[in-house]
């Protein structure tokens, strides 16, 4: 009898247990194909142990009247219903849900008629320089492309102009986005790129000794996916501008023609932390009024296969109390926080799961950080170089300075 007292004590808790805050109502049996078969063969266990009698001395047990089933499995809807006041307590005096105006987009009427105005009239007043000038280098017209509105976006921020180096000059479909988006003065500088690697490593010194005339100390560069392959030959070249702070931007793979500001963005937060995403991400959208901007800030932790993904380790309570997400206290007052939704995401291979995650989202953008101190590629781990190189929308890696850069 005891035995069976416990094993309905146990059925209660398992079904009180598969959500920490939430009600466990609240998710479907079938979410886990393998808990009903799991429960009939151990309740045919049970059966056989206590009503087939060779077995009796094995586990000390005896056969229990019918009408016992009953009385003592009156143990599992009680569990249930007792772990179902606590979740409510939680919800509703413990950890209320935050008034936060980063959980969530604020709904506001747009008209894209008056964004388009607001923007004529900024660029109607004269342009005042105050900030070093940034550096683009675009390496084909695709990669001008996709690094355009990057480079355009830290120029508004910083208050300066944008240099770009590259072999022709800008498309029709440029200088509509940049007489239409921004005003930003451009200026063009022609480089003749080689087809080699070694042409490039040429290229690269002379942005790098440019940028320094210039007092450029942000270069964006528009780069392949192979750049993240990890390659020696493909990357070494980068190397080179590892005295200024880079941004490696990676276009999606589609045939537009046209730039395109970033509205969704996702930073993913994997092995550490950096904060250079965050400042990135702010200034790709400190000039946008859209309302549907939005910038994530997700947290990806790895499960072990024997761990449901639903199960009691599911940081609820550490989103809603921000100690799983509490490196955003160290971000100070930076403006992408009024836009920011913080995740924490649990999954089963952070690669796979990270640009699904992105897909269903439909992020424009993801932000990744690099960091010259790091090995084998020298600036990206293992991890982030398969996301940035097999994302299927636009990647941005940006890269502080190196401390002490190799002599030029």
């Amino acid at each position: 009898m005891v035995l069976v007292g416990i094993m309905a004590g146990q059925l209660g808790n398992l079904f009180a247990t598969r959500t920490n805050v939430r009600s466990a109502f609240s998710m479907s049996l079938a979410r886990n194909k393998w808990l009903l078969p799991s429960l009939a063969a151990e309740l045919a266990i049970l059966l056989a142990i206590v009503y087939i009698p060779f077995l009796h001395p094995v586990f000390g047990t005896n056969g229990i009247d019918p009408l016992l089933w009953v009385y003592l499995f009156t143990l599992a809807p009680a569990i249930l219903v007792m772990e179902e006041v606590r979740k409510y307590v939680v919800r509703t005096v413990i950890l209320p849900a935050p008034a936060v105006a980063v959980h969530a987009p604020i709904p506001v009427t747009f008209s894209w008629e008056v964004e388009r105005a607001r923007r004529k009239e900024a660029m109607r007043k004269p342009f005042v320089e105050v900030g070093a000038p940034v550096v683009l280098l675009g390496l084909s017209e695709q990669g001008v492309r996709d690094a355009l509105p990057v480079a355009v976006g830290l120029a508004e921020q910083s208050g300066s102009r944008v240099v770009i180096a590259s072999e022709g000059g800008l498309t029709d479909p440029q200088r509509a986005f940049l007489s239409s988006e921004s005003g930003v003065p451009i200026e063009s500088v022609h480089v003749d790129i080689g087809e080699k690697a070694k042409g490039l490593n040429a290229v690269a010194r002379g942005v790098d000794r440019f940028a320094e005339r210039v007092g450029a100390e942000m270069v964006v560069v528009s780069v392949d996916r192979e750049t993240f392959s990890g390659r020696k030959k493909s990357t070494s070249w980068i190397k080179e501008l590892s005295g200024r702070r880079l941004v490696l931007v990676s276009g999606p793979r589609t045939t537009s023609t046209k730039p395109e500001r970033p509205h969704r963005l996702l930073i993913p937060i994997l092995e550490e932390f950096h904060a250079e995403p965050f400042a990135l991400a702010g200034a790709l959208t400190a000039s946008s009024n859209v309302p549907d901007v939005d910038v994530v800030a997700a947290r990806f932790i790895e499960m072990p296969p024997t761990i449901p993904l639903y199960s009691t380790y599911r940081p609820e309570s550490l989103v809603d109390t921000t100690k799983e997400l509490s490196f955003l206290k160290v971000l100070g007052g930076l403006p992408v926080l009024d836009r920011l939704t913080a995740r924490v995401v649990l999954v089963r291979k952070t690669e796979r799961d990270l640009m699904e995650f992105a897909e269903n989202r439909r992020v424009d953008l993801i932000v990744l950080s690099g960091s010259w101190s790091r090995g084998g590629m020298e600036f990206m781990r293992k991890m982030e170089r398969v996301i940035a190189a097999e994302s299927t929308c636009k990647v941005a890696v940006i890269i502080p300075a190196e401390t002490h850069p190799r002599h030029r």
